[in-house]
């Protein structure tokens, strides 16, 4: 869900949205435990360009975008548990 966001909306984010986006996409697993500072620098954008990208993809604020990281991990775990 989360990850299929942000690929569509991609193509319309600004350049420094875009990687901020990438960022998120390339540490997926680490999106649930980094901070909004930790993420800016690691993507070398602005803390207020993560929060526009967020914005543009649909979410209010890091830690909704957060939550929605764990809660696809979770589902995933689910479906993994699932068809073991």
């Amino acid at each position: 869900m989360i990850i299929e966001e942000i690929q569509v909306a991609f193509p319309k984010l600004r350049k420094s949205e875009q990687k901020a986006a990438s960022y998120m996409l390339e540490h997926v697993e680490e999106m649930e435990k980094i901070s909004l500072g930790k993420m800016a620098k690691g993507a070398e954008v602005s803390e207020a360009t993560v929060i526009r990208m967020l914005k543009a993809v649909g979410y209010k604020s890091f830690k909704e975008i957060k939550i929605a990281f764990v809660e696809e991990r979770m589902k995933k775990k689910e479906i993994d548990d699932y068809e073991k």
